[in-house]
């Protein structure tokens, strides 16, 4: 049910997506933006009708980049006509339409599987002053609802409407400042427009929020689709169900076993029955993008998607064990999503198993292969969802683990023996998404061994001859420690009073600041906390001739903290540094840079020098 960019969410929002995305200050000007929607009478079908113009200020790389207009298709969406017109000095100088744009398929990934294509078109070269003007038209058949949540992106005039029949009671929710529309009447038609002048075009900083967080939105419902009630998250839900559970039957007979031996809490084997038994490949194909196969068919096949995967563990789990329900997700990237839309099952783009147990639930997502029960994947902790059966039908939000769940812990110990060789005691401590990870690189055939000797690098040590004894033990799904005890080089290097530890990694949450590094198979920002601790004897620092000491900075969505303690014979320097909120807040994006270079400062070696 994953579905990649080119689909029908993307075809809501394909005016801002296939549009260009043009920076503050860009040599290509966005000057005008529209979207016009139209409902039939049972809100069944609508057609889509996208604008957008921009023009050319200067050329270079970005103006290059400009030449290329494209939309996509999906299983329920037709591009029925297009056209691109370049104006140049009040003139028309050339024409296109929709039968010279190149159609192609969508690439897929490597567990993607869809029906959608692409339209693409190289516009001529362009000069200085041009302005390019784009129109498409969309028809869009959807599945329950419409996805009917779009923003209104910088621009000298920004513009949204949407014609409606009068009789499904149109309602609207703003977000981000978005003001009310004007409202006309067109015979049995309900006309709302919102129109936003002189909006300032952001681009996207460090520590920034997606654009629908920081420009004004708006979500649009109505009381009902053409397959029932969607007036309220309670009521999509139970039409919803009604489509899905045709499908399902009873499991026969499976054979399926976890990957883990010995006895398992319940949940633990219900979920590691789809991880180990199941290959994760996303199909999306008209209605079977959202309706569950029998789990009988999902048995024989040994392969299946994100709903097959919770189908799996809903159809394999006794009521009397847990009560698991399905789940539609919308999987987040840098942020929560913070807007809560109307009811519509095309917010959603992903799927898991919901089990009425606690306060909030259990969210049970099979596509990560090492997600747990306790701490499911990182990308669904805080999102939106639907759960569609069991007495808490309807709307929630998926509970975001603690910083105290997600932990590096490393503590490096160094003392010197009685025959004057130096030993360090190495233990690395992972929790949650971190021990997870880690676990999968061992079990995958991943050495463990290169973690820790880099660990030891960042921290300055050198072995005395090969790294010693190091060993990962298990603790549990959600812990893991690597260890290593072995002789090292003189770390004073003769000059005792002059060691320092050099703390050459960056433990700043890359991940917060939107870093697109992919040396970490960790893709998706969580809140978490990382502890670095040394020990050494007290003599070989001027450390020893400062007083314990503790220094604390609090920002916002970040705490960090350094400190050292000293007794007679030992010094400790500790640092750590928590994140507390999954999104640095939309209000104060703009200090994301300013703030992210602070703690790049905070986190190097000058802490301790």
């Amino acid at each position: 049910m994953l579905r990649p960019k080119l689909t029908f969410l993307s075809a809501i929002l394909c005016l801002y997506w296939a549009s260009p995305c043009f920076a503050e200050a860009s040599s290509v000007e966005r000057l005008s933006e529209s979207l016009r929607i139209t409902l039939d009478s049972d809100a069944s079908k609508a057609e889509h009708q996208n604008r957008y113009s921009f023009t050319i200020h200067k050329l270079d790389a970005e103006a290059e980049e400009a030449r290329w207009v494209g939309f996509g298709e999906g299983s329920v969406s037709t591009v029925t006509d297009a056209e691109v017109r370049i104006d140049r000095k009040g003139k028309t100088i050339t024409k296109f339409n929709l039968g010279d744009f190149e159609k192609m398929a969508t690439p897929s990934g490597s567990v993607f599987i869809n029906q959608d294509t692409q339209r693409l078109l190289e516009l001529p070269a362009f000069k200085v002053g041009d302005i390019v003007h784009v129109e498409y038209k969309e028809e869009i058949k959807p599945f329950l609802g419409f996805s009917i949540h779009t923003f209104l992106p910088g621009a000298n005039e920004s513009r949204f409407q949407v014609t409606i029949p009068t009789k499904l009671n149109p309602q609207y929710k703003l977000f981000t400042g978005a003001e009310p529309p004007t409202e006309e009447q067109d015979g049995d038609r309900t006309v709302l427009t919102w129109t936003v002048t002189n909006l300032e075009e952001l681009p996207e900083e460090d520590l920034s929020p997606p654009l629908i967080e920081l420009y004004p939105s708006v979500s649009l419902g109505v009381d009902r689709i053409a397959w029932g009630p969607a007036d309220t998250w309670e009521n999509l839900a139970g039409t919803y169900w009604v489509r899905a559970k045709e499908r399902l039957a009873p499991v026969v007979h499976h054979d399926l076993k976890p990957r883990q031996k010995g006895e398992l809490p319940p949940l633990t084997a219900a979920l590691e029955l789809a991880q180990n038994n199941l290959r994760y490949t996303a199909v999306f194909f008209g209605l079977d993008g959202y309706i569950p196969h029998d789990p009988n068919e999902i048995l024989r096949r040994r392969y299946g998607d994100c709903k097959d995967m919770a189908t799996l563990i809903w159809a394999t789990t006794p009521p009397e064990v847990a009560k698991v329900n399905l789940a539609a997700v919308l999987t987040r990237g840098f942020s929560g999503l913070a807007v809560d839309p109307l009811p519509t099952m095309h917010f959603f783009n992903h799927m898991v198993a919901h089990v009425d147990e606690g306060e909030d639930g259990r969210w049970l997502d099979a596509t990560a292969s090492y997600a747990t029960v306790a701490n499911p994947r990182s990308d669904i902790q805080g999102s939106p969802a639907m759960i569609a059966t069991g007495p808490n039908r309807g709307y929630a939000r998926i509970p975001v683990s603690p910083p105290e769940a997600n932990q590096i812990i490393r503590n490096f110990q160094v003392t010197e023996t009685q025959d004057r060789s130096w030993f360090l005691d190495a233990r690395i401590r992972y929790l949650g998404v971190y021990a997870q990870n880690m676990i999968e690189r061992a079990e995958r055939g991943g050495e463990v061994e290169p973690v820790m000797e880099t660990s030891l690098k960042e921290a300055g040590f050198e072995p005395l001859e090969e790294w010693e004894g190091i060993t990962l033990t298990v603790v549990s799904p959600d812990e893991a420690v690597l260890a290593c005890q072995s002789k090292i080089q003189n770390p004073t290097h003769g000059k005792p009073e002059a060691f320092r530890p050099t703390w050459d990694s960056e433990p700043y949450p890359w991940n917060l600041f939107r870093a697109r590094s992919r040396t970490t198979n960790i893709e998706w920002p969580f809140l978490e906390m990382r502890t670095d601790s040394l020990t050494i004897q007290t003599a070989w620092s001027t450390f020893a001739d400062h007083p314990d000491t503790t220094h604390v900075t609090s920002l916002e969505g970040l705490f960090m903290s350094t400190s050292c303690e000293k007794n007679a014979d030992a010094l400790t320097l500790v640092r750590q540094y928590a994140v507390t909120e999954l999104t640095y807040p939309a209000s104060k994006w703009k200090e994301g840079r300013a703030l992210r270079q602070q703690f790049q400062r905070w986190s190097s070696r000058e802490v301790f020098q």
